[in-house]
């Protein structure tokens, strides 16, 4: 079935990269694949749909359990906010990816780059608050996946790290260290530590974020035409 899943998917490499990332993975479970469609699980908290029509969408959907759906067809959020009308807006994305397999040069030294404690988790759940599952953060600190930029002082000036569906987020300046290259240089070494790893580096920026979107492609990122949207 995931073999089924990667064929449709493929059609629109770029806008259903993200779920192409989770057929990789041993939990990944494909609930449809079809020449109409997809839908699967990466894991416990999220379903992920890409699909041709609104009917098939309302189809699948409509047995499935509530959860944080991210979904790759604007008319899936229709049936979405039809079947939970207390479900909040989405945040309107687009998916890129970063296809060279050379790392990406960094020459400032003004900064260090480290995994961070638990003792961050506060500061960082002070600025992103878009997480629906209790303990996310704290999960990706125990996991190794959230860093900070520090100053040679010590300073946290910037934090981000890797979401538990692969992609390179939660990226946050602290206002007063903004402007000084501390968001690049930690996504450098964000895309880095996935090269690493044998993984494509991936990004899903909002697409009200032209800071973001800005940084992504001055680092060589090629963005998807289409949105996608988390819900």
């Amino acid at each position: 079935m995931k073999n089924k899943a990667l064929e449709y998917l493929s059609k629109d490499e770029l806008l259903n990269f993200d779920m192409i990332q989770q057929l990789n993975k041993p939990e990944c479970r494909v609930i449809y694949a079809e020449d109409d469609g997809v839908m699967l699980t990466p894991n416990e908290r999220i379903i992920m749909i890409s699909v041709d029509s609104i009917e098939r969408c309302r189809e699948l959907l409509k047995t499935m359990p509530r959860k944080v759906f991210c979904a790759h067809n604007e008319y899936c959020i229709e049936v979405i906010r039809q079947m939970y009308p207390d479900i909040r807006l989405p945040q309107v994305c687009r998916n890129a990816i970063y296809s060279k397999q050379t790392p990406v040069p960094i020459t400032d030294n003004r900064y260090s780059f480290r995994p961070l404690e638990k003792m961050h988790e506060k500061i960082v759940g002070s600025v992103y608050s878009t997480v629906e599952k209790p303990g996310y953060i704290l999960e990706r600190i125990n996991s190794g996946c959230l860093f900070g930029c520090f100053d040679t002082d010590g300073t946290l000036l910037c934090v981000g790290g890797i979401h538990d569906d692969g992609s390179i987020g939660m990226v946050h300046t602290f206002e007063k260290h903004r402007r000084k290259g501390a968001a690049e240089f930690l996504s450098k070494q964000l895309i880095n530590l996935e090269i690493s790893r044998g993984h494509i580096p991936y990004v899903q920026i909002n697409c009200e974020n032209t800071a973001s979107t800005e940084l992504y492609k001055k680092l060589g990122f090629e963005f998807s035409e289409k949105y996608m949207y988390w819900i």
